[in-house]
């Protein structure tokens, strides 16, 4: 054998290794997630056929359900729903109610990394409620209830059209919750 050959070889492969540093392996880009462009917040006062209205952003749409008592917030832009039930409390008890928000709240919580139950009122507008963020990848990260504890109930709850990833709805989210915010404080009960 030509100890010669194999000492060049030896040589050439050492010199090789020893010659590249880490900087120039290739390492691939991070998952990325698109650009989300927000528009600038504007509200207009909606025009329902129930006992209560509120303040809505421009951009998205009301749209009637079924049931004369249902409604949906409708962000066709971002592929997100607000859903609406209102309930009479001169036709039913509150505490059944306040019970059917918290389960439907916590029953996000086999997937929910966390829940954070946030209270809010409004003593000028008879408007109290409470709002349940939900952490994670869940159905749907946010619902709420507002309340006058006497004659108006009405719960609400986000849904995106797409299956849940928290990373990539996290900037619509946080802008959708500036517009419920915004709904506590403009909301109005009618008699």
């Amino acid at each position: 054998m030509n100890y010669s050959r194999l000492l060049t070889l030896f040589l050439l492969v050492s010199i090789g290794f020893y010659s590249c540093s880490d900087d120039e392996f290739y390492l691939p880009k991070p998952k990325s997630y698109f650009r989300i462009d927000l528009p600038a917040k504007k509200y207009e006062l909606t025009n329902l056929d129930l006992p209560f209205q509120f303040e809505k952003p421009i951009f998205s749409i009301i749209q009637q359900r079924e049931n004369r008592n249902q409604v949906n917030l409708v962000y066709p832009l971002h592929k997100a729903t607000v859903h609406f039930t209102y309930f009479s409390l001169e036709e039913r008890d509150i505490q059944p109610l306040l019970e059917d928000a918290y389960n439907y709240a916590y029953k996000h919580n086999l997937k929910a990394s966390a829940i954070a139950a946030n209270k809010f009122s409004s003593g000028e507008h008879s408007v109290h409620g409470l709002s349940y963020e939900l952490k994670g990848n869940v159905a749907s990260p946010l619902q709420f209830y507002v309340t006058d504890s006497t004659s108006h109930f009405l719960r609400g709850a986000l849904y995106f059209e797409h299956s849940p990833n928290a990373d990539s709805i996290g900037p619509v989210l946080d802008y959708i919750k500036t517009d419920i915010a915004h709904l506590y404080t403009s909301l109005r009960w009618q008699n």
